[in-house]
């Protein structure tokens, strides 16, 4: 494969965004970054899941990786913890590596695709939104395809901690707390994703 086939096979990975889906009876094709292959795969030690403070800098939701201890400061300061994963998918789209962003009641969701199908790479999906735009209230339906060549390999997942999930020390979440960070703004309430399913 020469170097230009190599440039256009891969020039939406790594960096592609958020995946949604913006209003009711919205649908795509995509395929999660998944192989659940292995002893303790099925329990889905290999989805990127993380318990998670959302604050705001320079105007922007952002994630923090929460200490999970008695004294992470984000914590004490009321910045509700959250578990939430993040799927990392390829969207047929517009031919990109995506981040789905899903709250916990959508951990039992995707633990019953890997129970039924095992590998989440290796097929194709529909989803489907059901619920208008700005709807709190709205779901989603995933409809399995058959079972394909897909393997993880030919797709490049991104490190999520560090980039989409910062990682600060407890010091570092402190001198958030206090204003000691420029453009950092904790938030005391957050209601977290209210999509449900």
């Amino acid at each position: 494969m020469s170097l230009k086939d190599m440039m256009e096979k891969y020039k939406g990975n790594g960096g592609g965004g958020y995946f949604s889906l913006k209003d009711d009876n919205d649908t795509a094709v995509v395929r999660f970054l998944y192989d659940t292959v292995g002893g303790d795969s099925m329990e889905g030690k290999d989805i990127d899941a993380y318990v998670v403070h959302q604050v705001e800098i320079d105007g922007k939701k952002k994630y923090i990786k929460c200490l999970e201890t008695g004294d992470c400061p984000l914590c004490k300061a009321n910045n509700k913890a959250q578990l939430k994963i993040f799927l990392q998918l390829y969207d047929y789209t517009d031919d990109k590596v995506k981040v789905w962003e899903r709250g916990q009641k959508f951990i039992g969701f995707i633990l019953g695709y890997i129970n039924k199908y095992g590998s989440l790479v290796e097929r194709q999906y529909d989803v489907e939104r059901h619920g208008k735009k700005g709807s709190t209230d709205t779901t989603y339906m995933m409809y399995s395809r058959d079972k394909d060549d897909g393997k993880l390999a030919d797709f490049e997942k991104s490190e999520l901690l560090g980039k989409l999930i910062l990682v600060k020390t407890k010091a570092e979440m402190q001198a958030m707390i206090n204003g000691e960070a420029p453009n950092v703004t904790p938030r005391a309430n957050n209601q977290g994703n209210t999509d449900v399913f």
